[in-house]
């Protein structure tokens, strides 16, 4: 069996992606049938294909995307998924590609994420193995979904990957100062996972997928009305109440807040401090350029210039205790 170290060599992390101006009209790509739609309830996904005269550069002709709607109060998540690459890009950590998507036959709109595996022309195709797969291989008949710490998954990676127990670590101490950066609360056992090739002699490599489904995060849930409350103290405590889905060691293996689990991180692993603190390295005039793009869409569910100045509030906030914990 080949191992590869952490990280990916997947065809879209070395393809330059302009950034969006306007939103990709679906209504005529072609359903893939097989998918459907997926799952019920609130926030339905659909596998549509790109068409093969497919002239601008964001999209790949004949690949397939995800398009993600949602109803109510959860259908600004396409704008944490949009943002969360957006942001992904700008620190060089490897999120998926998405862009914002209208079907203009029955007026939704949602994020469209890029298939970050399956590329046309590919020698080894990959296939995704969720997380919840290799935890469930090592971890017979214990509650669906657990265990799910740091200490235990690092050492999954390392069984699956091979590598340093450093360069694994440093991997996923990027992941969790990524989604601490934006309040990502979901990064459940389904939400990681490892992108798998058959090699020509039979054999599999592996690799880490990279960081998808970043929907439950910067503020999504907060009506425009509430944010004129969230400043000073109760924007910091909204902050620390904050839980990333994951635990530290089979011992505090439970949600637990996004900083508390940086700083037990940095104090396991200071070497990899180094890396953490690039996730942190960027000016607030970048992330305020990509919020007033997002302002100027013109879909059924808009980001106000109200929304712009908090999720701006809340990323600046966020980069500052951030900082704190890496010793940027």
């Amino acid at each position: 069996m080949s191992k590869e170290v952490p990280g990916t060599t997947t065809t879209w992390l070395s393809r330059a992606v302009p950034a969006q101006l306007a939103a990709v009209d679906i209504a005529n790509w072609r359903r893939d049938e097989s998918f459907g739609i997926f799952p019920g309830g609130t926030k339905p996904k659909q596998m549509v294909i790109a068409p093969d005269d497919a002239q601008t550069p964001l999209l790949i002709p004949n690949h397939p995307y995800l398009f993600k709607t949602a109803y109510g109060w959860r259908s600004r998540q396409m704008w944490s998924e949009f943002i969360a690459y957006r942001l992904g890009s700008l620190l060089g950590l490897p999120v998926p590609p998405c862009f914002l998507a209208v079907d203009s036959r029955t007026g939704e709109c949602g994020a469209l994420v890029e298939f970050f595996y399956g590329y046309p022309g590919e020698v080894a195709p990959a296939r995704l193995v969720h997380g919840s797969d290799m935890i469930s291989g090592f971890h017979r008949g214990l509650k669906s979904g657990r265990p799910h710490n740091i200490r235990e998954n690092a050492r999954i990676c390392r069984f699956v990957l091979g590598g340093s127990a450093a360069g694994i670590m440093a991997w996923w101490m990027k992941a969790v100062i990524f989604d601490a950066l934006i309040g990502n609360t979901d990064r459940h056992t389904e939400n990681w996972g490892f992108l798998v090739r058959r090699r020509a002699d039979g054999q599999p490599t592996y690799e880490l997928a990279p960081l998808f489904d970043n929907a439950t995060s910067l503020g999504y849930e907060l009506n425009d009305h509430a944010f004129p409350a969230f400043s000073g103290v109760k924007l910091r405590t909204y902050i620390e109440k904050g839980r990333h889905h994951l635990g530290w060691d089979m011992q505090s293996d439970k949600p637990t807040s996004h900083i508390t689990l940086c700083k037990k991180m940095m104090a396991h692993a200071p070497d990899a401090g180094a890396e953490a603190a690039n996730v942190v390295r960027f000016q607030m005039l970048e992330i305020a350029k990509i919020l007033h793009d997002c302002s100027l869409f013109d879909v059924g569910v808009p980001f106000s210039t109200a929304r712009v100045d908090f999720v701006y509030s809340l990323i600046k906030a966020r980069k500052a205790m951030l900082e704190e914990v890496v010793g940027y």
